[in-house]
């Protein structure tokens, strides 16, 4: 574990695994997680011999805790300054929940600096229903989220954790879910689930011109395969997986499935 300092000294924990290896892929978690939960992920990237790195956003995990910062441009700015940090270049970019959507801000705002491919993992380019736009969760959803998150933050730990699969996980599983939604900051959970609901990256997908892949659980009860289908309408020649029996957490419902595309996608081209 290392950590990188973004403006403000705040301290970002990034982990970089097999720095040496080559075709490197950086992994942003969903809200309102951290990078443990692409644990399942990381044998089979590995074996394949990418460097794979992980971070937690600022809020989350064992980065810093701010009092504001969560906004999509913030998150993006901290994102680019982990890129330039580390040197990286020609490297996948793969961006769970909102971590996709912070994806999408950063090929907008800095240009897709050094990314060679996009993946979006139950991305949510924008998240509530609104004038024009069917997609998503109606507001009211949205709402009681941030509602519990600043009232009783376990419950809605508890329900995410629940609402992430689809298919079968023991007891221990959804648990362990629970306790990464947990450990994040109040603060972080409160303000990065007001971004969530407030902004619209729908303008950062004309922004996205490299090869983009999109996966999404055709089951998900947290952001509805309709947002798949309607980003990949908007981001040119990109290309649509579904996952049949998956939910939000489509890496942990059908594993072998996922990694039998995502990996594929890695290293075409």
């Amino acid at each position: 574990m290392q950590y990188i300092r973004v403006n403000g000294g705040v301290k970002i924990a990034v982990q970089q695994y097999n720095p040496s290896g080559s075709r490197p892929v950086l992994m942003l978690h969903g809200w309102p997680l951290n990078q443990n939960i692409f644990e399942y992920q990381l044998e089979p990237l590995l074996s394949a011999g990418h460097r794979v790195i992980t971070m937690d956003f600022r809020g989350f995990g064992r980065s810093d805790v701010t009092c504001d910062g969560y906004s999509y441009n913030q998150l993006a700015g901290d994102l680019y300054q982990v890129v330039h940090a580390l040197g990286l270049y020609r490297f996948t970019l793969a961006g769970h929940s909102m971590g996709g959507a912070v994806a999408l801000r950063y090929m907008r705002r800095f240009h897709g600096y050094g990314v060679k491919r996009l993946a979006l993992l139950a991305a949510v380019p924008c998240l509530t229903q609104r004038e024009g736009y069917p997609y998503g969760v109606a507001k009211e959803v949205a709402d009681r989220w941030l509602s519990l998150a600043a009232t009783d933050r376990p419950q809605l730990c508890e329900s995410i954790s629940k609402a992430m699969f689809a298919a079968p996980h023991s007891k221990a599983m959804i648990r362990s879910m629970e306790q990464i939604a947990l450990s994040a900051s109040g603060v972080g959970t409160l303000r990065a689930g007001r971004s969530m609901e407030e902004e619209d990256c729908r303008p950062d997908l004309e922004a996205v011109q490299v090869p983009t892949a999109i996966f999404h659980g055709k089951e998900d009860r947290v952001t509805p395969f309709d947002l798949a289908e309607y980003t990949q309408s908007q981001i040119k020649d990109s290309a649509l997986y579904p996952l049949e029996h998956s939910g939000h957490g489509l890496f942990c419902d059908e594993p072998e499935l996922f990694h039998q595309q995502f990996l594929p996608f890695l290293t075409n081209g």
